[in-house]
């Protein structure tokens, strides 16, 4: 089985229970990055691949290949899985317009102001709508806030990816974007590199998924500073920069080994 189809399969079972890769991993006992590079397609050893299956309820099998009579038996119990999965997300959504979304727990001011607007109207005008405990849309799929501070600036030490609640997006918001939440963050900017773009305290979405460079777009990188969020661009020679938008800020080299976190795809700020 190839590392593509192991992913797909990750992915699929993470959306079926309605979960992270982060919160899953700890909920198994397991390292919290642990699922995340198995999606990444990174190597993963057999014991830990094991112990990712076991904790999705997801079938390890290494044996000589399987009869028809295997095949179609498996193809039943995946049926009746999916029929599960169907009623149990029916039963999920019913709970989350009851009691609303999760709390949130030691939120910085920011990133409780991002949560309380995280849910986008569906009408492409990109209009914010509020956050309340009793319309929280059907199909709302939570995106981990991460206790990151991306740096627009000369760089903010990493925290460590500490979980300190989740923002609701909307499922049909995501798919028009071609967004994994499994594969998204929400963290928080610091510093005045970025601004008028990006602004101290902002809360910016990154898809990990992107990490490929293209000119133009904004990133967050791990450089021997911290963390940074900046433009990518080229220079006159050709080599890549990362690039401020504050006219104050001279573009940088992109650090040879220097390490993508992901692509900015949105933001949130508070107006008070």
């Amino acid at each position: 089985m190839r590392a593509t189809d192991i992913a797909s399969a990750i992915r699929e079972a993470l959306a079926r229970k309605g979960t992270t890769a982060y919160r899953a991993s700890l909920d198994a006992g397991l390292p919290g990055n642990a699922i995340r590079y198995a999606l990444e397609e990174r190597a993963t050893k057999s014991d830990r691949l094991a112990e990712i299956c076991e904790a999705l309820g997801l079938e390890f099998y290494v044996g000589p290949p399987r009869g028809p009579g295997a095949k179609a038996e498996a193809s039943a119990i995946q049926g009746r899985l999916r029929e599960v999965a169907r009623e149990l997300e029916k039963l999920r959504t019913r709970a989350l317009e009851a009691v609303g979304p999760p709390p949130k727990r030691g939120l910085s001011t920011e990133a409780a102001t991002a949560i309380r607007m995280a849910i986008e109207g569906t009408d492409g005008t990109g209009t914010i709508q509020p956050l309340g405990n009793e319309d929280l849309p059907p199909g709302a799929r939570p995106v981990d806030v991460v206790e990151l501070a991306a740096a627009a600036g000369g760089g903010a030490e990493a925290l460590g990816e500490e979980i300190a609640g989740c923002v609701w997006f909307r499922q049909d918001w995501l798919d028009r974007r071609s967004l994994d939440p499994t594969q998204c963050a929400v963290i928080r900017v610091s510093g005045e590199s970025m601004e008028p773009l990006l602004r101290e305290g902002d809360s910016i979405l990154v898809d990990r998924k992107r990490r490929r460079r293209l000119h133009d777009r904004i990133f967050v990188v791990r450089t021997d500073d911290g963390l940074v969020v900046k433009r990518a661009g080229r220079g006159d020679d050709g080599r890549w920069l990362l690039i401020s938008e504050h006219p104050s800020w001279a573009p940088a080299p992109w650090p040879a080994d220097a390490e993508t976190i992901g692509q900015a795809v949105w933001t949130a700020r508070s107006l008070v």
